[in-house]
Formats: structure tokens, C-alpha cells, sequence
């Protein structure tokens, strides 16, 4: 029960203890699923379609003797602000609020980041408190959206279990951590910020034109989004003559603005779709390629290329292979590009930025990562 995935470990010693009581243990087919996972695969795709470095080094696409951990690299890199901040940070203030009905004038306390700081570094910043902001980056959560996810699994459950002096306020905790963990990925995977940057201003440009957005993934499947403005109807109705319940129903569209695209849900929808996109060609190609040297037992999930312990060796092999064939054979931003840029207005067109530059990684080197896929 103490183990990491209880229930993985339990099959496991199912399996040993299978194959310890066989008739033969030498002959024991064991139908365990060995699984390659992806080291935060949506990084590894914006690195790998942009040849960045950097990124590709945080995230195990360059060879290494050990393996690395983006998580540990954005927290080192958020410790030190914060040490900087308990040094430089701004001090604790009074504000003045005054009541709008009776006039009465209190002070609240405002926190600065030199305290704010020192929660946190009382509290430790380990790889689990960067974690969950780094996983969900690719798919589109910023600042923001960090905050709430540093909330609900950080500052919360700390308050709940230490009490409100572990972070004396939750709020600003987490929006003090959230700018130093964006700030940090931001140096960290230069290629995927600026990749998702420039996903949604060329969606932004396409939606102008009430134009849906489309493109065709390195496997030959096409991905249309297209999210249109709807009107939410509330609709109150009993259950078994007793049990009320009131929910809200999307209609067709939106009657004041009628068929019309939604563009904060386009911009917002176009880089986790993009990137999800690309990782399920990846897992589509790698089926067929493994499925052409053999294979025919499959455990897939997202980025995670699973197959039994006798396949193994070649799942290791090709999953690598098929990722450097993918951005080898295919600039799927480009790709992207072309997709729509003879469409637009010219005024439409000039909102869309240059390419994201390419950086100097070289793919094949994939090939001889052991830690990309582990």
C-alpha cells in the first residue's frame, strides 16, 4: 500500500509469483506490460518540432548518463529567486479601507515577496511543487492557471494539514509561486513558450477572418477546431417526482452573436490541441512501425508505448525512431502555417509573427537517449 502505483506493484508480484510456481519457468509467457513513458512529452514534441536544445536537454532528448528532471530544474531555478527575493523582496504594508456606509477606516496587512518568500522557503520547493505546472504548460495553462493548480494541490491541503500559519495567505502564496514558476519555464523551454505564443496569435489572425482552424497531423489525420459561440439555457426539471434539479444546456449557437467563433476559446483550445495532436501521430506511428517488426500486443496511453516483456526491446527501439522520422520528415509548424496563410487578408496575415526559429539540436540524437522513453 506504501508503494509508489500500489496496484502496479501488485500485478507485478502476481507475476512472480506465476512464474516462480510454473512447471517451467524458462518457457512462462508473462503478459505484463512494460510501458516507455515520455519525460513531460508535450515539451519533448515543441522541442523536438523546433530542434531547441535546451529544452530537449531538460526533457531527455540528448543523450545523458543520467537522466533529467525538467521538475527539478524549474524548482533549482525557483529556489534561487526566492532566495533573491528574501534578500531584495519588498516589505509588509498597512492599507487603509475605508467602509462605503458608515465610513469606518481599517487597516489590512499586505504581504510582500520578502515574506511571502519566507513561507516558502520554510515550506521547501521541491519538484512536487513544480511539477504539476510544468506537466500542464504544453496544454495550454499559464500563470493563472498555475495559481489555482498551486492552490489545490500545494497551498490547501499544507493550511489543512499544518494550519494557516504554514501559508498565512493561501492566495498570495500561490501567486507569488506561479510568476516565479512561469518565469522560470520561460528560460528554461524558451522554444515551447514562444511556439505556444506564436500558435495562438496565428489562431488569433484566423479566427479574425471567421475562418475555423485546421491542419493535418504527420500521419495523415486531419484536426479541424473550431468553437463557436453558444447560449447556455437553464432548464429546472424533477427526478422521480422529488428530486429537483437545475442545469444549464449549451444551445446551437449563440443568439446574439449567431454562428459566430468564439475567439478566446480558439487561441485558448489551439496550442494544447496542436500538441496533443502531434504526441497521438507519434503513438499512431509508432503502433504501425512496431506492429510491422512483430508486435501485436499494445498497451498505449497518451505518451506512455506499452507492449509485453518479450517485444520490449523493439517497443524501446522504435518509439525513438518514429519521434526522429516525425520532426526528420516533418515542419509541422510550418505545416501549420501553410495550412491557412493563402486564406487570410493581407491585413490578417501581418498579425502573424515569423516562424519560430529552429534551434541546433540534432534529432538522430534521440536515437541514443535511454531516458526519453524509461
Amino acid at each position: 500500500t506504501e508503494a509508489d502505483s500500489p496496484f502496479c506493484f501488485l500485478a507485478a508480484c502476481f507475476e512472480y509469483a506465476n512464474w516462480k510456481n510454473a512447471v517451467n519457468p524458462k518457457e512462462y509467457r508473462c503478459g505484463l506490460p512494460i510501458a516507455f513513458d515520455g519525460s513531460c512529452s508535450g515539451i519533448q514534441h515543441f522541442s523536438a518540432m523546433l530542434q531547441d536544445p535546451e529544452g530537449g536537454a531538460a526533457v531527455n532528448l540528448i543523450p545523458a548518463d543520467r537522466p533529467s528532471d525538467i521538475y527539478k530544474i524549474v524548482a533549482d531555478k525557483v529556489q534561487k529567486a526566492v532566495d533573491n527575493l528574501l534578500i531584495t523582496g519588498t516589505a509588509d504594508k498597512l492599507e487603509a479601507i475605508a467602509d462605503e456606509e458608515t465610513g469606518e477606516i481599517t487597516q489590512r496587512l499586505i504581504y510582500g515577496t520578502k515574506t511571502i518568500a519566507g513561507w516558502w522557503n520554510s515550506y521547501g520547493i521541491t519538484r512536487k511543487v513544480t511539477k504539476r505546472s510544468v506537466m500542464t504548460l504544453p496544454y495550454g495553462s499559464k500563470e493563472f492557471g498555475f495559481t489555482d493548480q498551486l492552490l489545490e494541490d500545494i497551498v490547501m491541503p499544507a493550511v489543512d494539514k499544518h494550519g494557516e500559519g504554514v501559508f498565512p495567505q493561501a492566495q498570495a502564496a500561490a501567486r507569488l509561486m506561479a510568476k516565479l514558476i512561469w518565469e522560470a519555464l520561460e528560460t528554461t523551454v524558451v522554444a515551447a513558450v514562444g511556439a505556444m505564443k506564436w500558435l495562438q496569435k496565428a489562431a488569433s489572425a484566423v479566427v479574425s477572418e471567421d475562418m475555423p482552424i485546421h491542419w493535418v497531423t504527420p500521419v495523415g489525420f486531419p484536426v479541424w477546431q473550431e468553437y463557436r459561440k453558444m447560449a447556455l439555457k437553464r432548464v429546472d426539471t424533477v427526478i422521480c417526482g422529488s428530486i429537483r434539479l437545475t442545469m444549464q444546456v449549451a444551445q446551437d449557437e449563440d443568439a446574439k452573436a449567431p454562428n459566430k467563433l468564439d475567439p478566446h476559446k480558439n487561441v485558448n483550445g489551439i496550442s494544447p490541441n496542436f500538441v496533443h495532436s502531434m504526441d497521438a501521430s507519434h503513438l499512431m506511428l509508432t503502433a504501425l512501425a512496431a506492429g510491422e517488426q512483430g508486435v501485436s500486443h499494445f498497451a498505449m496511453i497518451h505518451d506512455s508505448f506499452g507492449t509485453c516483456p518479450g517485444n520490449a526491446g523493439v517497443m524501446f527501439k522504435v518509439v525513438r525512431e518514429t519521434m526522429v522520422k516525425t520532426y526528420s520528415e516533418n515542419d509541422v509548424i510550418a505545416g501549420f502555417y501553410k495550412g491557412f496563410a493563402d486564406s487570410l487578408s493581407e491585413k490578417a496575415r501581418e498579425k502573424v509573427p515569423e516562424l519560430p526559429p529552429k534551434g541546433d539540436l540534432k534529432l538522430e540524437s534521440i536515437l541514443e537517449s535511454k531516458y526519453c522513453f524509461c
